[in-house]
């Protein structure tokens, strides 16, 4: 392993060093995302020849060779240029990812049915005949008014097994558990988000998944069985542990697998099996009008779920990282079977670290304050989507009629949000739509508020929830395209996290807005927090156009306004960073891609492209593509700079990538900015 920090070549500035390099799985230690001195920037060298890095060694004034990388393929590229982004085999393995999310759907919403409002139902009666009072509020139009003024010996349940509320006695001053019952669940997805992000990223997605699924379809099981109410919050709180490892793993196995033209839709689509999820709880709670059979329907089908083991591939994208690239290129040739093409003829890159060295995890990443402040929005955004996503269900009073009807009339609401969000995200860009539909939900929020009940304030609420469900679909494909594969998993766990504050929360802001019997502090409180949500994420970057990053080192082109020395440039290199709609890559031609390291040619100095001079971070370069005629007076001024970032660049005839190599005195070859 070549050290980071080697011999300054004579008149080399130094800048900061980085606090203690970890690897990004690329073989190149990763600092804080500042400049590393005269030391060599993360390479990426997947496509350069590794007899570049060799004669890189050799450069004058001592400067530290870059690590020498096999020449071979990324994912991306294997699947652009051999397997196919969306075929046959990939759409399977959509698929069966995919029906992960109904039995999940299933155990989050249980409690819909399980709970029941049995004193609205009256499924109660009078212990007395000739009791009047008792006979009274029974006969009112709205009994749960003065329930609870009746003494517990004045009315018996008439089916007290039918529901948890009845068979638990939650009712009055117990009221307050069933709440805590829908809290408790999502302290333990909390706790499932953060493990199961984990451990996906060190074992592997389908393990995981397949190991939450078993908890899941366990602790549902258990909890038919319970005899107390406070044995089946404790299971309760275990299967919420489950259900978040299933949904993240269902989530990355189903997308990883799929190229960058259809990502950002099929990433959205995966909502539409939760709505599935949530039809066939319907039909489960018809065909068993008890709590404890709708319990064993659910865990039915979450077990049923490991059917799916021997069908599922493991994500060929996180083998490839881990060094695994045996087993990553046979997941290639089985999508390449099943679409018609042909798998990779050329061998896979090189991405496990080298020498041994510490791999790069969540932890270590967020050293770098642009990784630390991507996370912080993220983690807000999550938070607040999911506690107003819920909290407007919450807030709402019921919209009378069957249960089953309503439920089934919300859930299909959702769908018009999924179809606008998976058009937009490929012609609006990934985070103005997620930052404008949060808007949308925010600004309908607050209007909500201050809008008398009756229609109006109905229909402004349904607007919310358009916009943040909208939001939410978009929320998991546009936080990972932001992070590389070696945190990725990691990632999506610590903002699921993040969305389950969220969820234990709502309860309790509904609960203000109920007690004061007024709408105005629930949705004064979503709507606000949306609005602030939805105008931080447009200070973080567009992924539209960029290939999925692998490593730290596959960040450069996925810009923000604090990144790339664009707030230097002025307003409207803000502006147009802010609002971008897709990641511009110079130089792009055809579907081939290649990621260029800082090699120059023989003789010539250690730099991207045979520049000679310091390198530089990938955050520290002028933005590529914010101003597109800034690009070409932008190269010129950073001549003796190495450029060490994602390019799309088509491969030369000869199978060597341009800009690999130099000529003589570090001039050879043309520039890495491209």
């Amino acid at each position: 392993m070549v050290s980071a920090a080697g011999p300054r070549s004579a008149g080399a500035q130094e800048g900061p060093r980085a606090p203690a390099a970890f690897h990004d799985g690329q073989g190149a230690p990763q600092g804080d995302g500042g400049h590393v001195g005269a030391a060599p920037a993360p390479a990426v060298q997947a496509a350069a020849p590794a007899a570049d890095a060799a004669a890189a060694q050799s450069a004058a004034g001592g400067v530290a060779a870059l690590p020498s990388a096999s020449v071979g393929l990324t994912y991306d590229q294997a699947l652009a240029q051999y397997v196919g982004d969306f075929g046959r085999g990939q759409i399977l393995n959509f698929v069966l990812a995919s029906l992960v999310w109904i039995p999940n759907a299933m155990l989050i919403l249980q409690l819909v049915f399980s709970m029941g409002t049995p004193v609205r139902d009256r499924a109660w009666a009078c212990t007395d005949a000739a009791d009047a009072a008792c006979a009274a509020v029974l006969a009112s139009g709205s009994p749960e008014e003065g329930f609870c003024a009746l003494r517990r010996e004045q009315w018996a349940w008439t089916r007290p097994a039918a529901t948890l509320v009845s068979q638990f006695d939650l009712v009055c001053r117990d009221a307050w558990k069933s709440q805590a019952s829908n809290s408790f669940f999502f302290v333990g997805y909390l706790i499932g988000s953060g493990l199961f992000g984990q451990l996906s990223d060190a074992y592997g997605r389908k393990i995981c998944m397949f190991g939450a699924a078993v908890i899941s379809a366990v602790f549902a099981a258990a909890g038919t069985a319970c005899p107390n109410y406070w044995g089946w919050l404790a299971v309760r709180a275990l299967s919420g542990v489950g259900a978040a490892g299933t949904a993240l793993g269902a989530y990355i196995v189903a997308t990883e697998a799929i190229g960058e033209r259809w990502r950002g839709a099929m990433g959205i689509a995966t909502q539409i099996f939760f709505i599935f999820g949530e039809f066939l709880l319907v039909a489960a709670a018809a065909a068993f009008p008890t709590w404890r059979g709708q319990a064993f329907a659910v865990a039915v089908v979450n077990a049923a779920a490991l059917l799916l083991w021997p069908l599922i591939p493991e994500s060929g994208r996180w083998l490839l990282v881990q060094g695994r690239k045996a087993e990553a290129l046979r997941v290639l040739e089985r999508f390449a079977r099943l679409n018609g093409t042909r798998p990779p003829d050329r061998a896979l890159a090189d991405m496990a670290p080298a020498g041994g060295g510490q791999r790069l995890t969540l932890g270590s990443a967020l050293r770098d304050w642009h990784i630390a402040r991507r996370s912080l929005v993220l983690a807000y955004a999550w938070m607040v989507i999911c506690m107003t996503y819920y909290g407007i269900s919450f807030a709402l009073t019921s919209l009378g009629g069957s249960l089953a009807v309503s439920f089934m009339v919300s859930s299909v609401a959702e769908l018009p949000s999924y179809l606008f969000a998976g058009w937009a995200i490929d012609r609006f860009g990934r985070h103005n739509t997620m930052g404008g539909t949060m808007l949308l939900g925010g600004a309908a929020c607050i209007g909500c508020a201050f809008m008398p009940a009756g229609g109006g304030q109905m229909a402004l609420a349904s607007i919310g929830k358009f916009g943040v469900a909208g939001a939410f679909a978009i929320a998991s494909i546009y936080t990972s395209e932001l992070f590389p594969t070696l945190i990725r998993s990691a990632v999506l766990g610590a903002v699921n996290q993040a969305a389950r504050v969220g969820g234990i929360v709502a309860p309790f802001i509904a609960l203000a807005g109920s007690t004061s019997n007024s709408g105005l502090v629930p949705f004064l409180t979503f709507g606000a927090a949306c609005v602030l949500g939805g105008l931080l994420i447009f200070t973080l970057p567009e992924t539209l156009g960029a290939p999925l990053p692998d490593t730290m080192a596959d960040m450069g082109v996925i810009a923000s306004i604090f990144t790339h020395g664009t707030l230097k440039k002025g307003l409207k290199a803000a502006a147009a960073s802010m609002f971008k709609v897709r990641v511009k890559l110079p130089g792009r031609g055809g579907s081939r891609w290649s990621r260029l390291a800082g090699g120059g040619g023989s003789g010539g100095k250690a730099g991207g492209g045979g520049r000679s001079g310091k390198q530089r971070s990938v955050w520290t370069e002028d933005e590529v593509g914010i101003l597109e005629e800034e690009g070409e007076a932008a190269a010129a001024r950073e001549d003796g700079e190495a450029v060490i970032i994602a390019a799309h660049r088509p491969a030369a005839e000869d199978g060597s990538q341009p800009g690999s190599g130099g000529g003589g005195g570090g001039k050879g070859g043309p520039a890495a900015r491209v």
